[in-house]
């Protein structure tokens, strides 16, 4: 898969991304944002990730490139019935890619390629209490916070609240 958003792409996985993603994804500033990011983040993490992805395991994980050089990644994680019409995002860029509108480009351009090429109608994600950064993203892109996971979740060994947004495939048509 390759989509151009613009500022950045998104592409598949490839061997040539294991020896950068370790450099990228091995900070306690993403890993305190994220659940399911190793920390710390080593070789044989990128390894077994690439791995999954290039065998299809992860087949709607893909690359954020910028400049021709691995920025992050983004995720859509599919449902079964009777949630099969739904998918939750998920998306992280390298601290040195911060504040630059690249999340905001990729994960409208992630949206728009689930609802036109999936036929996806809805998308959600929940942000952890202490992240407006992200916050502000999903916004940008059409999200709505539909409500707060009240100590939804342990991370830094307190429960934190999570605030879920979510975007409908017919906010496209605005």
């Amino acid at each position: 898969m390759y989509l151009d958003c613009g500022i950045a792409s998104v592409r598949d996985w490839a061997p040539g991304d294991i020896a950068a993603l370790p450099q990228l994804a091995n900070n306690p500033r993403i890993a305190r944002n994220m659940l399911v990011l190793p920390s710390p983040y080593q070789l044989l993490h990128a390894v077994s990730w690439v791995g999954q992805c290039m065998d299809g395991r992860q087949r709607t994980a893909w690359a954020i490139e910028v400049d021709d050089a691995l920025a992050g990644g983004v995720s859509l994680m599919l449902r079964g019935e009777p949630e099969a019409h739904s998918a939750g995002i998920a998306y992280w860029l390298g601290e040195p890619f911060w504040g630059r509108g690249i999340a905001t480009a990729v994960v409208g351009g992630v949206c728009n390629y689930a609802f036109d090429e999936l036929g996806l109608k809805r998308l959600d994600t929940a942000v952890l209490e202490w992240n407006p950064a992200s916050m502000r993203v999903l916004e940008k892109c059409g999200f709505a916070r539909e409500g707060v996971l009240r100590r939804s979740v342990t991370k830094e060994g307190r429960l934190v609240d999570r605030m879920m947004f979510a975007r409908l495939a017919e906010d496209n048509d605005d």
